[in-house]
């Protein structure tokens, strides 16, 4: 009977012995998270530092480069001044005569209907005056035609036009009766295509003048 007991007994001692050395353990592993957390915690501190550092850093080169910064706009009004300087304004003419161009661009409603008329016009002669940069004079005299209006151009003088040619836009769009319409609106002679004055076309039968295009065709001069 004795020997049961000591031999549950030396079970128990040994169960408390099993019980102490796993909460040991588990008392071990808490103290190693804990030291674990610890020490991942004072790295994020530091981490925050060096980034709180480094933003401070940044902030001041950017101070110091702000200066700069406030003088380069005083630099502009001289770089602006400098293409200014670039930039002439020449008389032009054809180096030929019937050489000038003008292409007058009308529209007007008829029966219910936009209608665009262009009248081109032929001059003997015609004076402009554009403005451009030097760079671009070269390749501008090679250009043909010379569109005075892509140039900043300017009208002077044109001597000696006639009518050369009457473009109805989209002109088979529109029914018979339309086409009489239109036709009744722009000419005074119908059948000879004589186009009313531009007084009677504007005043009369409602046409506006909405552009003008100048052109110059097989070469011309540049004078300043």
């Amino acid at each position: 009977m004795s020997a049961i007991i000591n031999e549950i007994a030396e079970q128990v001692e040994q169960q408390e012995q099993a019980q102490q050395q796993e909460q040991a353990q588990q008392q071990e592993q808490a103290e190693q998270q804990e030291q674990a957390e610890q020490q991942e915690q004072a790295q994020q501190q530091e981490q925050a530092e060096q980034q709180e550092q480094a933003e401070q850093q940044e902030q001041a080169q950017q101070q110091e480069q702000e200066p700069a910064q406030e003088q380069e706009p005083a630099q502009q009004p001289e770089q602006a001044h400098d293409l200014a300087d670039e930039m002439k304004t020449y008389s032009v003419s054809a180096e030929s005569k019937n050489s000038t161009y003008t292409n007058e661009y009308y529209s007007n409603s008829i029966c219910g209907k936009k209608v665009v008329l262009i009248i081109t016009t032929v001059w003997r002669w015609g004076e402009f005056n554009i403005s451009i940069y030097e760079k671009d004079k070269e390749s501008i005299l090679q250009l043909n035609p010379l569109i005075i209006n892509d140039h900043c151009g300017e009208f002077i003088s044109t001597e000696d036009g006639w009518q050369d040619d009457v473009e109805i836009q989209n002109f088979d769009s529109y029914s018979d009766e339309e086409k009489l319409a239109i036709y009744e609106s722009v000419f005074e002679d119908v059948e000879n295509k004589v186009v009313h004055d531009s007084c009677v076309l504007e005043d009369e039968n409602g046409w506006e003048l909405d552009d003008t295009i100048y052109e110059i065709y097989c070469g011309f001069e540049l004078e300043e």
